[in-house]
């Protein structure tokens, strides 16, 4: 019962999970399935829906994200014709960041954070910031349901609470690590403080 509205949201943001193509469709009452599709980088989905083409009212887009328009019936159809054609392309599903800039903790504050937020929206096209910070301290970590792990971080003095969010499995992290972020505000109990959302470490 999802809204055609958000259903190009949702299935970008399942992509960004699980690094693999993926179309959400809602029904409407005339049995008719709007559809928004989202991939990653190496992944052509235009093509791979090209190739199924015969089984929509319509359909358009590019290399990374498309819509269609699918009677009810035909989406079983879809999803068989999908996976084929997907499963023939040169993609090799590996998440690739796009880093935009390698940073020091000190220089992140609510002015920087509140100047990358005038890049918004963000989206196909255009992506979060994405900041690297080297040789960052790992002060405490703490993991959340086996699935988030809050972190303190510390460079050159400077402290910051990060998160890293929907790990595939739990994870211990050492006590220098590389990190790769997007710095944002986060408001917790009426205090806003500037937060590091993580991408991806390294060590």
């Amino acid at each position: 019962n999802w809204h055609p509205g958000v259903i190009g949201i949702v299935a970008s943001r399942i992509v960004e999970r699980y690094q693999k193509p993926a179309i959400l469709i809602a029904i409407g009452d005339d049995g008719i399935g709007k559809g928004s599709g989202r991939s990653i980088e190496g992944i052509n989905i235009y093509s791979a829906l090209f190739e199924c083409g015969e089984l929509f009212q319509k359909f358009g887009g590019h290399e990374l994200a498309a819509g269609i328009s699918i009677k009810e019936e035909n989406i079983d159809k879809l999803r068989a014709m999908f996976e084929k054609a997907v499963q023939k392309s040169d993609g090799d599903f590996v998440s690739k960041l796009k880093i935009d800039c390698l940073v020091n903790l000190a220089d992140i504050n609510d002015s920087v954070v509140s100047e990358l937020g005038l890049l918004a929206p963000f989206g196909i096209g255009n992506h979060e910031p994405l900041l690297l910070a080297q040789s960052v301290d790992v002060v405490s970590q703490r993991s959340y349901k086996d699935k988030h792990l809050g972190l303190k971080l510390r460079q050159d003095g400077k402290f910051f609470d990060a998160i890293w969010f929907n790990l595939k499995e739990p994870v211990t992290l050492p006590h220098q690590i590389d990190v790769v972020f997007t710095p944002e505000f986060n408001t917790w109990n009426g205090k806003k403080e500037v937060r590091l959302r993580i991408m991806d470490v390294d060590w």
